[in-house]
């Protein structure tokens, strides 16, 4: 693969002055060859910051989404605008409603927009990823990710409905992997099923390659202490080069995981470009 450079577009902080933040995330691909948008922020701050940053969102070759929630689909029209549909690569699920609230009286829809989910039916080819998939030569979305750790339980609350008849428990959420000679390098959506979890399905799916880079929401923002603690033991065993949060894994989170991983952690936002 030639140089690889990934830029943030969507995130909760900017690095740059004139960026938009919101609660949100994107990240722009780009392999020289292959240009791929991994999720697309609220639909506030992606055309905005893609501008200022000098990408052209049409010229995406791929769209993949991590699961279905409003913060990573809610630019998805943004980014289909001026194309003759791109592809769009999603699990079936991120594309049904979704709910959260503590009861049905607070109960607030949290998904993909009707318009956004009509647009990707008639602009869009859609291709349903229920198993990892390649989206370019050495650039994967893992699918579904097994989940084994008992710390890692989704303790938030998710449903399917507005009734709240039904828990949604985000079948739908998967990470994106890019192989490199030097090793693997992970982007994160929420990483609703653990970050644990989806770094161990993706060590077995890449035979134990080292992990070079993790980036992206590792879902702690609410996570209890010992949650924390027991991620942080358990990214230790991975001997991750450069760890990248942000997004959904929350300040509190970040800068505990800033400490434990001195030498590995780097600090980034929207505008902050990576090349490998």
């Amino acid at each position: 693969m030639p140089n690889l450079t990934l830029t943030i577009l969507v995130d909760n902080s900017t690095q740059q002055r004139g960026l938009l933040a919101e609660h949100g995330l994107a990240v722009w691909i780009d392999t020289g060859r292959q240009k791929i948008l991994f999720d697309t922020g609220q639909g506030l701050a992606l055309k905005h910051n893609a501008k200022r940053l000098g990408i052209l969102l049409s010229t995406a070759n791929a769209i993949v989404l991590s699961h279905g929630h409003y913060d990573h689909t809610g630019g998805l029209l943004e980014a289909l605008a001026g194309t003759d549909g791109q592809k769009v690569f999603a699990h079936p699920k991120a594309f049904n409603s979704k709910y959260t609230g503590q009861d049905k009286q607070e109960s607030r829809s949290i998904g993909m927009r009707e318009t956004t989910r009509y647009a990707t039916q008639k602009i869009a080819e859609r291709h349903l990823v229920v198993t990892p998939t390649a989206i370019a030569d050495d650039i994967w979305c893992t699918g579904p990710v097994p989940r084994h750790n008992s710390f890692e339980t989704d303790d938030s609350h998710y449903f399917t409905d507005k009734s709240h008849s039904e828990a949604d428990n985000l079948e739908d959420d998967q990470a994106m992997f890019i192989e490199t000679k030097t090793g693997t390098i992970v982007l994160l959506g929420c990483a609703h099923a653990g970050v644990i979890n989806t770094l161990e399905y993706i060590d077995e799916l890449t035979s134990g390659a080292p992990m070079r880079v993790v980036l992206g929401g590792m879902h702690l923002q609410h996570a209890s202490p010992q949650k924390i603690n027991d991620t942080i033991t358990a990214l230790k065993r991975f001997s991750i080069q450069q760890l990248s949060p942000f997004h959904c894994t929350g300040f509190n989170a970040m800068c505990q995981l800033s400490q434990a991983f001195a030498e590995q952690f780097q600090w980034v936002g929207a505008g902050s470009r990576l090349s490998y």
